[in-house]
């Protein structure tokens, strides 16, 4: 049981993840409902897989099967689940107000194993027991590596010589200025390409509006300046009018490096 922020691609992916990890081994066959992260078609012509779902399974080595669509009865065990799920858990959380995803998960957590060893009446065992008995000598042992999703843009380098993405900045070679750059990113790291060839890695930022900046790629640290300098930024604040000049002046100076001000005095 873990919380995400949506159904989108890359959490639905992550709770994969997460989910073997928890089992620690991965089922023969994932059979997963007809969302679009999952599922692009699945009608009498044919199935057709998310790519990037595809290449997780691959990862895994599982096969993936979805349901029919408008066929209660091939997820009736998952429904169940969900609704014991919301009585165990969930319910137990509806007073709790919670600041994130990960202090939600940590009660999460807490909460789980009332679920897992709670045992049934019918029974007499827990699902936890159930699953160490039946489940786990049929899963698949875990890759050495856990499947990392990874999205891909086309972007242009700012004057500034950093891309915007999601809301956030990454520097590259000066050189690069005006050029589109292929941009792969995931959870923890953003590689930006050009022409096949790397040319900056970063780490993933997570607060907004925040900048990465690596030195080696500020025009300032070369000889050779660029269309666009400092100077050029301040002569043409200039020609609206002295107070824009002190503007444009403040801006560069609350920076770091100057040029890292270019897009908010272009703005």
């Amino acid at each position: 049981v873990h919380a995400t922020y949506s159904q989108a691609q890359r959490d639905f992916i992550l709770s994969h993840t997460l989910c073997f990890e928890f089992f620690g081994g991965v089922s023969l066959m994932l059979i997963p409902d007809n969302l679009k992260s999952a599922v692009i078609k699945n009608n009498k012509d044919g199935i057709i897989i998310n790519d990037s779902y595809a290449a997780m399974a691959r990862h895994y080595g599982s096969a993936v099967m979805p349901t029919r669509g408008y066929k209660p009865k091939d997820k009736a065990h998952v429904e169940l689940s969900v609704k014991l799920v919301q009585r165990w858990i969930l319910a137990r959380l509806r007073n709790f107000t919670f600041y994130s995803i990960a202090e939600l998960n940590k009660e999460i957590e807490r909460l789980a194993p009332l679920y897992h060893d709670k045992v049934m009446k019918h029974l007499g065992k827990s699902r936890r027991e159930l699953f160490l008995e039946l489940d786990k000598p049929a899963l698949m042992p875990l890759p050495t590596t856990r499947y990392e999703y990874k999205e891909f843009k086309l972007l242009k380098v700012s004057k500034d010589y950093h891309i915007q993405l999601e809301h956030n900045f990454y520097s590259v070679p000066y050189q690069l200025i005006g050029k589109k750059v292929e941009v792969w990113f995931g959870a923890k790291i953003v590689t930006i390409t050009y022409e096949g060839k790397t040319v900056a890695t970063h780490p993933k930022l997570l607060h907004k509006g925040t900048y990465s900046t690596q030195h080696e790629h500020m025009a300032s640290s070369h000889q050779k300046y660029l269309e666009w300098s400092p100077g050029k930024i301040m002569n043409w604040g200039l020609s609206v009018g002295t107070e824009t000049a002190k503007l444009f002046k403040n801006i560069m100076k609350s920076r770091p490096h100057p040029e890292m001000g270019f897009r908010t005095c272009l703005g």
